[in-house]
């Protein structure tokens, strides 16, 4: 009978991943950079050298020698994270370490050639180390977390993010079966699913349940509830774009009348992939641009 690997928990939260990052050292803070934003197991990153390293087409050439699939692919990578892990392997600092280890007697392996990145012959013991220094609970509500549950994160912020098509996201992953993609790694977060239901609430009965109450007096003429500023921008033309009363709302955010002095600090349906990862790193694309400037939105 095969065993197959269940994966672990995940995918982290915004808060542990900057944590792990700001506790681990340098060498072990890149190597984790690298697993949530590639997916790639353990053994796979330490295989990787310097010449699979492809700086102009921003990513990472797999060899089927060592992937677990057997298949070769390429790997794509974020521009500045190819940068970021030239700059390390060229200086030296992985072969040393892996020489350091090896001299220590605490690996057995020889050190390779050329490495990319440092990765210890326990990530595991490693991980744990570093989740103690940040103070992060090894076990969770969804299990615990150890190296593979960076793999975890990787897939199921992929499918959060809702840019990418499952077909597209299980060539990622290098998995044989979407399903596997799906079913397997895909992961549900407790409060995506609040928030899923609080979306239905206000399509079906929020616009009636506004209706029944008056209206707010602490907004003042030129402020309304960031919810309904929202509303509006949306769908200024429809009636249901309703004021929001303030009193018990959700949201608790007080906003002006524009909706680019809103900033993003509206009430999060979702995190997306970047805020996952937003430990000193550049975000998407999406993300990069500076926020538009929209006309005022008149207060009804």
């Amino acid at each position: 009978m095969i065993r197959r690997h269940k994966p672990s928990a995940g995918p982290w939260t915004q808060a542990e991943i900057e944590a792990l990052l700001a506790a681990a050292p340098d060498d072990r803070a890149l190597l984790y950079q690298t697993a949530f934003l590639s997916g790639l197991r353990a053994n796979e990153l330490r295989h990787l050298q310097l010449d699979h390293l492809d700086l102009k087409r921003s990513g990472l050439h797999l060899e089927a020698e060592w992937t677990k699939n057997r298949k070769p692919g390429f790997q794509p990578l974020p521009h500045w994270l190819c940068l970021k892990i030239h700059a390390f392997a060229t200086s030296g600092a992985p072969a040393d370490r892996y020489a350091e280890a090896y001299r220590r007697g605490q690996s057995k392996r020889r050190p390779p050639m050329e490495p990319l990145l440092y990765v210890p012959s326990d990530p595991a013991r490693s991980l744990d180390r570093d989740l103690k220094a940040a103070g992060i609970p090894k076990e969770t509500k969804a299990g615990k977390l150890d190296f593979h549950a960076c793999r975890t994160a990787y897939i199921s912020l992929l499918l959060e993010l809702g840019e990418l098509t499952p077909k597209e996201i299980q060539e990622l992953a290098r998995h044989k079966s979407l399903e596997l993609t799906l079913h397997t790694y895909g992961r549900a977060r407790e409060e995506r699913l609040a928030a899923g239901v609080d979306l239905v609430s206000e399509a079906v009965f929020e616009r009636e349940e506004l209706d029944r109450q008056p209206a707010p007096d602490e907004t003042g003429p030129d402020q309304t509830c960031a919810i309904s500023v929202l509303r509006r921008e949306k769908a200024p033309e429809r009636e249901i774009a309703t004021r929001c009363k303030l009193t018990g709302c959700d949201s608790k955010k007080v906003a002006p009348r524009t909706l680019h002095s809103l900033n993003m600090h509206l009430c999060s349906v979702s995190s997306s992939f970047i805020n996952h990862l937003q430990i000193g790193l550049p975000p998407y694309r999406w993300a990069m641009q500076p926020p538009p400037v929209l006309k005022s939105i008149p207060i009804l």
